[in-house]
């Protein structure tokens, strides 16, 4: 019982610390795009630490330093797939999701389509890894479509490009048993299709053209694969301050001032 109690006081306090008027500013100014507030992904992550409790046990650092990756991103952590906040050993670390990885990805201007399969014994499948490469996929009508046999993914470019990587079963679960470290809970257990989907999304996407942010991000959870500290910065981006006038009014955007060299 002493120990329960441990454990929630420790919860608490991680609550306690997500609503910090302080974090929330900081989230704030992290979260790049409309459709989740700052007060949202601080009660999700709340949730989550009281879904996984070993959370509780991470430092304060790196558990803020992973949410505000999740901020940054404009992903939330949990159960939906977009992202993951995983305890190893002291350190929480962010992990992307497959839907997470799906939405940057989509962010691209460079990227066309996505298509990204889990392929059973029953379903029908072809594919050839040549020039171009040739994907025939059908899956099957049964409600059980057999063993996993192999997973794919495709991305297609704006340039009409195709990059694909197809994997058998053998060699996803070779993956998974060196790179899953979060032990029970991982999302390999809880999740085993949608993290295979991102792996070999992840592999195709090495030669596809990428946004910034989803470099960044693909980077991020390499080095959680790959057990490499991921040296996060919580250090939020700073307000920009509006341009004044002599008078220290401010300017209203493109209104009352010369343009800026290098602007048209």
């Amino acid at each position: 019982m002493p120990e329960m109690s441990a454990v929630s006081t420790k919860v608490n306090s991680i609550g306690a610390m997500f609503s910090e008027p302080v974090f929330v500013q900081q989230l704030k100014l992290a979260l790049p795009r409309a459709g989740v507030t700052a007060e949202r992904l601080a009660r999700i992550a709340f949730t989550e630490v009281r879904r996984n409790p070993k959370l509780a046990s991470c430092t304060r650092e790196s558990l803020m330093g992973s949410l505000m990756v999740c901020a940054q991103y404009g992903l939330e952590p949990g159960p939906a797939g977009f992202a993951w906040l995983i305890p190893y050993g002291e350190d929480c670390t962010f992990v992307l999701g497959y839907r997470g990885l799906c939405q940057l990805l989509w962010r691209s201007k460079d990227v066309a389509w996505i298509n990204c399969q889990v392929v059973h014994e029953k379903d029908l499948f072809d594919y050839s890894l040549g020039a171009p490469p040739r994907i025939e996929f059908k899956p099957s009508d049964d409600d059980e479509r057999g063993k996993v046999t192999h997973v794919f993914a495709a991305i297609g470019t704006t340039s009409g490009g195709i990059v694909c990587q197809v994997w058998p079963h053998a060699k996803v679960e070779k993956h998974r048993k060196r790179f899953s470290k979060a032990g029970s809970g991982s999302p390999w257990e809880t999740d085993w299709d949608p993290m295979a989907m991102k792996t070999l999304l992840i592999q195709a996407s090495k030669f596809a053209p990428l946004s910034l942010e989803a470099s960044a991000a693909i980077t991020l959870d390499e080095k959680a694969d790959h057990g490499i500290p991921q040296e996060i910065d919580v250090t939020p981006p700073k307000e920009e301050e509006p341009e004044t006038d002599e008078h220290g009014n401010p300017i209203p955007d493109d209104v009352g001032r010369e343009p800026k060299q290098g602007e048209l």
